[in-house]
């Protein structure tokens, strides 16, 4: 038995086992009496209790496959936004890099047409 269903196979072995072991009972210590309606809801409980079990084991196993696809989600996220963002962060250095440079030229460009001048 796998770990993902045995719960599901305990509820469905214990509820009604217990449903039973109450109808017995039941049975037992009031032998002559009219037990139907004391059977049915007997019964009923078990039904209602098993199904709404079984719901809400579904239920948590829906959550939690959820949460972990999105956890696996969050995380690829975050690789891809800090492999954009250190992509962008490398342009703008390397574009301040080249504008410096051109400012530098520009800048080393006029000081040689001064020198130029002045001889």
């Amino acid at each position: 038995m796998s770990s993902k269903t045995w719960p599901y196979t305990m509820t469905l072995i214990m509820v009604p086992s217990l449903s039973i072991l109450g109808v017995v009972a039941l049975l037992v210590l009031r032998p002559g009496d009219m037990n139907a309606a004391l059977v049915a809801q007997i019964l009923g409980f078990g039904v209602t209790i098993t199904m709404a079990t079984m719901a809400y084991l579904k239920s948590a196993e829906t959550h939690g496959i959820v949460n972990s696809r999105m956890d696996e989600f969050k995380r690829a996220l975050e690789a891809t936004a800090t492999a954009d963002s250190a992509k962008a962060r490398a342009e703008g250095k390397q574009e301040g890099r080249d504008s410096a440079d051109a400012r530098t030229d520009i800048l080393a460009g006029k000081t040689e047409q001064s020198a130029k001048v002045k001889e």
